[in-house]
């Protein structure tokens, strides 16, 4: 996934706390400083801006409680104009 303008990514995460790996970054464009954020509260953050064909985890966890919840995760450029990328989300 990738935007200049903030998005939002529902994930239906079953009952318990799990790690979220987000692998940010694209093979033909640089990836830049990019923030991920769920409920006000920033769970991950990419500092550095990724030249084109690198890439890097941002790892965090998620609690969907007892019963398992829909959690929203917020992406969005650190600087207007910059883009938010990712190729990969794995919910363990």
């Amino acid at each position: 996934m990738t935007g200049q303008t903030p998005a939002t990514l529902r994930l239906d995460v079953p009952a318990g706390a799990h790690q979220v790996a987000l692998l940010a970054g694209d093979a033909g464009f640089a990836t830049d400083a990019m923030t991920v954020s769920s409920e006000g509260r920033t769970l991950a953050h990419l500092t550095d801006p990724a030249p084109t064909g690198q890439f890097a985890w941002l790892t965090f966890p998620v609690d969907a409680g007892a019963d398992g919840r829909a959690v929203d995760l917020g992406f969005a450029a650190d600087n207007t104009g910059q883009y938010w990328r990712f190729a990969a989300l794995v919910l363990s």
